[in-house]
């Protein structure tokens, strides 16, 4: 703990991505991208394989379309809520999301299971270091809170439509 804050550290393997890896039920590893161009958290193994790994997942009524995974934009993309999604790093500490917003879709052409947008942590203290022999690199996260909660942001034109999601601390998530 630094100043009150707690810090999480990831490891990044030798890529040219920002990949980090997450524990999840059963002790399963997902390799997450860190994506500051996303707005959503993307799961792009489908919806089995969301199912397997967070059986207490459920699929909600909003769409999304989702840019910057292709040469078009995917429609339609279902949007799923996984009521706790646990980000573990390397030592066990953990940072958990509740009600977690997720597009699912189902490629194979992506070296990652998830996609995890900047704005989860654009309020938390975060850095990437390189060790001097470049064979990997730590992400790491420094916040004081543990607990968050994220809401979705809808389309103006069309309120089933996600746009993005924003992320609150435990009681700051706004009602109404």
């Amino acid at each position: 703990m630094k100043d009150g804050k707690q810090e999480y550290c990831f490891q990044i393997e030798k890529c040219d991505k920002p990949i980090i890896y997450v524990k999840n039920k059963g002790n399963i590893k997902t390799a997450c991208l860190i994506d500051t161009g996303a707005n959503t958290p993307v799961w792009v193994l489908g919806e089995n394989y969301l199912r397997y790994r967070y059986p207490e997942a459920k699929k909600s009524e909003k769409k999304s379309i989702l840019n910057g995974m292709g040469e078009k934009p995917v429609m339609d993309v279902p949007v799923w809520i996984i009521p706790k999604f646990i980000l573990e790093d390397n030592v066990g500490n953990c940072l958990v999301y509740r009600d977690l917003y997720v597009c699912v879709i189902d490629s194979d052409k992506f070296s990652f299971d998830m996609i995890i947008p900047l704005t989860m942590i654009n309020r938390m203290d975060f850095s990437f270091t390189y060790t001097k022999s470049a064979s990997y690199a730590l992400f790491k996260i420094s916040t004081e809170k543990r607990g968050f909660y994220s809401r979705p942001v809808c389309a103006e034109s069309n309120t089933n439509y996600l746009n993005k999601i924003q992320v609150f601390v435990q009681g700051e998530l706004p009602r109404g």
